[in-house]
């Protein structure tokens, strides 16, 4: 293998690490959501808050701006990750009650 092909299997290594990072960031994440909506379920508050969101979406921008991220991008990324939230919440309340 030469010079490039060791570098370019070093960026590939490099990028599938933080592939599997996010993976395991986004399992946590989802893991306290699913906790927050089963107490919010239990206490009759909605699934969905749109300001926190839009807050939290306004605070990372600021912070993706300082790293280098697009805006708009982390924007979206956020409103998927949050409406995955709200999807899995629905489906867990179709579920039967675990014992």
């Amino acid at each position: 293998m030469n010079t490039q092909d060791h570098l370019l299997a070093d960026y590939r290594r490099n990028i599938d690490d933080i592939n599997r990072e996010l993976v395991s960031l986004l399992a946590k994440r989802f893991e306290i959501t699913r906790a927050l909506s089963e107490h919010k379920n239990r206490v009759g508050l909605p699934a969905r808050h749109r300001k926190r969101e839009e807050e939290q979406i306004v605070q990372l921008q600021k912070l993706a701006e300082e790293v280098g991220v697009d805006r708009l991008f982390l924007k979206r990324f956020m409103q998927l990750i949050y409406d995955e939230v709200v999807h899995q919440n629905e489906v867990d309340k179709k579920l039967p009650a675990q014992n």
